[in-house]
């Protein structure tokens, strides 16, 4: 029994902090959207379009778990190469200037009055959040794949109080505003280590070092990407000089 209970531990550790690092920049967009005094939307759709976009993601990410019977378990760990390409990414977009995180902010309103303004109701909001979802599902597919029947219902369980804190939360930085823009800010810091950190731990429990093919793939993408990343910051670091 205690094994089961730390194992049940880790996966809902896993869980949360793939849900944190996925949805870091929805706190921002359900902030605004609590934040409108637009008669067309309340609150309650607010959340009922948040939970039936973030379920279309759910239902898309589970073909990972699906998967397990139609590829070898040795192939599926591949899949943890996705969040480690997405850490990347974000890293390679953090030495970006300040200049292009506030046209990415932007961007960001544009699109959510674009689609709200469009639909005024939950229908807009589940829009949105299926629009911004794409780095959910490049975890989530992954993570699934490696889970069992248990560990999976888990995962969706963490899932669902996590999206009831996001509202939660995001309802009372609604009456602050400001506070959600600090947390853009510094709250996207942690985003690409923990991306970084799910993909290599996604390899570890695939024993993708036991498979010479998978370990062989595996080494070469990822060492394209640090010699990737290296470059990029070599080439911050020699526009500053």
């Amino acid at each position: 029994m205690p094994v089961l209970w730390q194992q049940m531990w880790q996966q809902m550790v896993t869980a949360a902090s793939a849900f944190s690092a996925t949805n870091v920049d929805d706190i921002v967009i359900l902030t605004l959207l609590f934040s409108r005094r637009d008669s067309r939307l309340r609150p309650w759709q607010v959340v009922s379009g948040q939970v039936l976009g973030f379920a279309l993601l759910l239902l898309v990410s589970l073909a990972g778990f699906l998967g397990q019977g139609l590829l070898e378990p040795r192939w599926l760990a591949l899949l943890g190469l996705l969040p480690v390409s997405m850490g990347v990414s974000q890293l390679v977009q953090a030495s970006d200037d300040d200049e292009q995180a506030q046209a990415s902010g932007s961007a960001i309103e544009f699109d959510m009055g674009t689609v709200i303004g469009r639909g005024g109701s939950l229908v807009g909001v589940a829009a949105l959040t299926v629009a911004n979802g794409s780095d959910n599902i490049g975890v989530y597919m992954p993570m699934f794949s490696q889970s069992s029947a248990a560990e999976l219902g888990v995962t969706l369980v963490t899932f669902s109080l996590g999206i009831a804190l996001w509202c939660v939360l995001a309802l009372r930085l609604s009456r602050a505003p400001g506070l959600a823009r600090v947390l853009q800010r510094h709250g996207e810091r942690l985003v690409a280590p923990v991306l970084i950190g799910i993909g290599l731990l996604i390899l570890w429990e695939g024993s993708i070092l036991e498979q010479r093919e998978p370990a062989v793939i595996a080494i070469a993408c990822l060492l394209v990407m640090a010699a990737s990343l290296l470059h990029q910051l070599q080439g911050r670091t020699a526009r500053i000089d």
